[in-house]
């Protein structure tokens, strides 16, 4: 689920990266398309990564943000595509390069899914009989748990308690 929000994340900077020459070359009405993009993969990186995985969630909010600041604008100020050209060009490429080290240490460091607990909604799959999350229903892949794993599991539940 997170590999998702970091494709979207990626997809997203792309997006504004894009913009920005189409915006000096071609049109600012681009951004029409490319503004939906990084607003959609926004959306769907916050929600991959909402409450497990905080680097991505603040660049979905980033990416979020600069959108509704860019529709903002136009309306506070009236912007047609004339007057909109070379604010939104820089404001994409000073976005675009401010971002590009979040969007490197999203991709570099994912956090690695520990196969004792649910992907989907972090649920512990500690002692279950049937290969499938009983909170959630996702299935699991029941071999990956090990009775050592269990075993382990278990010690750190116990001490944790104490």
């Amino acid at each position: 689920m997170i590999r998702i929000g970091v494709i979207a994340a990626k997809t997203a900077w792309v997006a504004c990266a894009v913009a920005v020459p189409l915006i000096v070359l071609v049109d600012v009405e681009s951004v029409l398309v490319t503004g939906s993009i990084v607003f959609l993969s926004g959306i769907i990186s916050f929600w991959c990564g909402w409450r497990r995985y905080t680097r991505l969630t603040c660049l979905a909010v980033a990416n979020c943000g600069i959108v509704l600041l860019f529709v903002a604008l136009v309306n506070l100020f009236g912007w047609g595509p004339p007057d909109a050209e070379i604010p939104f060009a820089l404001m994409g490429t000073a976005f675009a390069a401010m971002t590009l080290p979040a969007i490197i240490s999203v991709a570099r460091n994912v956090p690695i899914q520990d196969p004792r607990v649910c992907a989907t909604c972090g649920y512990l799959l500690y002692a279950l009989v049937t290969p499938r999350c009983p909170e959630c229903g996702t299935e699991f892949n029941a071999s990956l748990l090990t009775t050592d794993q269990r075993g382990e599991l278990a010690d750190q539940r116990r001490s944790n308690r104490q």
